[in-house]
């Protein structure tokens, strides 16, 4: 048992986990003009895309029965936007083929370089090496924030 005392600290939103969801929900809340603190238990963002080395962007193509057509892509929104991200810097393929529908390819290091810096521009919190202990309410009816474990000691997350 950690009997060291519970620091706490305050935002508008706290994300649990940094991986390809977390990132977009951070970043287009912080965009939103909340504070918002995004809580990651590895030193580093991107959970299967880079823990996990999964390797491919998916999703963003519509799937065809035509192997001669070009690909279409149907997904836009922050999705795309990361896409460019990891573009510009070099890591992502061109489109390739994967059954009725298409995939790009991603290096891993990239990616986390790619949400490094998306977080930083909205202006994100990030909180790395802690994990989520506990959800912290009010009764069943409102979720108030988090309860983390990280190397510094315990630590509370409020979030309005």
């Amino acid at each position: 048992m950690d009997v060291r005392s519970r620091s706490r600290i305050s935002t508008d939103v706290v994300v649990a986990g940094g991986g390809a969801a977390g990132v977009a929900a951070a970043v287009t809340a912080a965009r939103a003009g909340l504070r918002v603190t995004l809580v990651e238990r590895y030193g580093f963002c991107g959970g299967g895309a880079v823990a996990g080395l999964s390797g491919t962007v998916c999703g963003l193509y519509e799937a065809t029965d035509n192997r001669q057509a070009r690909p279409r892509q149907v997904v836009f929104g922050f999705a795309d936007e990361f896409v460019r991200a990891l573009d510009v810097r070099g890591g992502l393929t061109a489109p390739l083929p994967y059954g009725k529908t298409w995939t790009r390819v991603h290096d891993p290091l990239v990616w986390r370089e790619a949400a490094d810096a998306l977080l930083r521009d909205a202006g994100v919190e990030v909180i790395y090496h802690a994990t989520v202990t506990g959800v912290l309410s009010e009764g069943e009816e409102r979720i108030e924030g988090v309860a983390l474990w990280t190397k510094q000691g315990p630590l509370e997350v409020r979030a309005g």
